[in-house]
């Protein structure tokens, strides 16, 4: 038995907020918080979740829009303090960038969101993070760097037994080998990936791994 997976894993790097949400009821539900955030009945603390939720959307739609909903987030989460809120926006905001390509940026804003997650020992965020670095890396052909940025992560998330975005940093790790043709660690982690997303009923992460028999 063989594994492959994409080399491309752009769609991932959240742990897929929208995998098997057809598109087009993304774009139906982003019209309609925009057209609460219209009405402007809501309070600003109200506001930054509509932000939050408008970034997740546009995320897969429309990486401009994602940009621009994030840096109103940031500019109301200071506002409040916020700062938990703050971390997701800077991580939102610097997977949107290099979605977009904008590596430079995109790593200012990861950095940020890395800095404030560890001041609040938010380990999810600085795991999303560390994921996105590893991506951008990837881009450009750093495999070391990148096989670095996708172990830290999962060295976090092992630490804490939390599975949920482990199969995902293991199939980015398998699909990084796979490229180096250094097939065996390919191999093993595509099938821990496989393993973990089977014991958790995950049909988003298994679409990322293709078994040919």
């Amino acid at each position: 038995m063989k594994v492959y997976i994409s080399k491309t894993l752009k769609g991932c790097l959240l742990f897929i907020w929208a995998l098997g949400f057809p598109v087009s009821l993304w774009a139906q539900s982003m019209d309609s918080l925009e057209k609460v955030l219209a009405t402007n009945k809501m309070t600003e603390k109200e506001k930054i979740q509509i932000y939050h939720k408008l970034v997740q959307g546009y995320f897969n739609l429309n990486y401009r829009k994602a940009i621009d909903y994030g840096l109103k987030g940031v500019s109301l989460s200071e506002k409040f303090n916020d700062e938990k809120m703050l971390a997701k926006f800077y991580s939102n905001i610097g997977n949107a960038y290099y979605r977009g390509g904008v590596f430079d940026t995109a790593t200012y804003y990861l950095d940020k969101a890395i800095l404030v997650a560890q001041k609040l020992k938010d380990y999810r965020i600085e795991v999303v993070a560390s994921v996105a670095y590893g991506a951008i890396y990837q881009e450009q052909s750093l495999y070391d760097q990148s096989l670095k940025s996708y172990f830290k992560a999962a060295k976090i998330l092992e630490s804490r037994n939390d599975s949920k975005g482990l199969s995902t940093i293991y199939s980015n790790i398998g699909g990084i080998y796979q490229i180096l043709k250094n097939y065996g660690p390919a191999l093993s982690f595509l099938e821990k990936a496989k393993k973990i997303a089977l014991e958790r009923n995950d049909k988003g992460e298994l679409v990322h791994i293709y078994i040919i028999e």
